[in-house]
């Protein structure tokens, strides 16, 4: 019994589809080690270009990450043993869930490897994750033009009343992560709006921007997506959904959220104030601590 005090427990939790594994005394598996959580590929090359002399091309890639958890089933072992083997398919996609805070997809890359004695027997799992970067296991969202309930002295009464409504047009969100991050825009028409556009303004004062290049009519939505194989557009009014991705204007430069402080700002050629906005975003991690 003295032994088991020696082991580490971690609060990690692995879904497969309808399948998943806690990894907790509760679920009578005692953690041993997780490995490669802190660490991250990044291969750098440079090659000299062909027609010019002298000129020199670089590249950074980040590369997959590969996780090895190893532990112990104390109690319970067949039914453990099986519970792994079910939930830890080769070449099938999971999730990965650490401390509630963290969340990595990966793949199982061979059957669980775990040893045939009845006490205390000890597991293997290898997992490989194509996309390296660990995410937010809640999204950070923010809203532009929503309303806001204000407080106003006695002196402003004659412009307004108190307890008045107030229209926000610009925001400024924090991107907390070790990377610029991907996101979701959802806008929602209140009104006519013409060619809806979103501006960014970083804490360097570089600006970037997207353009919807189409004229909104009340109720229309529009939900664009940024990930690392780019930016899609999908617009939907009660006739359903289309994707119109080809409608997002070709100078439109804001690809993802950077590191850091920026503003955000709801903008049109015209009917901007009937622009509603939703920004939600993960934060991305090059490592975690467990």
């Amino acid at each position: 019994m003295e032994s088991r005090k020696l082991v580490p427990v971690y609060d990690c939790v692995y879904e497969c589809g309808e399948n998943y594994f806690v990894f907790s005394m509760e679920n009578y598996v005692l953690m041993k080690s997780f490995e490669d959580f802190t660490s991250i590929n990044v291969s750098t090359t440079t090659t000299q270009a062909i027609s010019q002399i002298g000129g020199n091309i670089s590249s950074q890639v980040i590369g997959s990450r590969n996780l090895s958890l190893s532990g112990a089933i104390y109690k319970n072992v067949e039914t453990i043993k099986q519970k792994l083997i079910d939930t830890f398919i080769p070449f099938v996609e999971g999730v990965l869930t650490i401390n509630k805070k963290f969340k990595i997809n990966c793949f199982t890359t061979s059957t669980p490897s775990i040893e045939i004695k009845r006490d205390l027997p000890n597991f293997t799992i290898s997992l490989t994750c194509p996309f390296p970067l660990f995410r937010s296991a809640e999204n950070k969202v923010f809203y532009l033009n929503y309303q806001e309930g204000m407080f106003l002295f006695p002196w402003n009464m004659a412009k307004y009343q108190f307890g008045q409504r107030a229209i926000k047009y610009n925001f400024g969100i924090e991107n907390e992560g070790h990377f610029s991050s991907p996101y979701t825009m959802e806008w929602l028409a209140l009104g006519e709006v013409v060619k809806p556009k979103i501006v960014m303004r970083k804490s360097d004062n570089t600006i970037n921007s997207i353009t919807f290049n189409k004229t909104l009519s009340n109720g229309d939505r529009v939900i664009i997506n940024s990930d690392n194989t780019g930016v899609s557009a999908i617009f939907e009014n009660n006739e359903g959904k289309k994707d119109m991705t080809g409608l997002i204007d070709f100078d439109s430069d804001l690809l993802e959220i950077p590191r850091g402080y920026s503003a955000i700002q709801i903008t049109a050629e015209s009917g901007g104030e009937n622009l509603q906005c939703k920004i939600e975003y993960p934060l991305l991690y090059g490592g975690v601590i467990v």
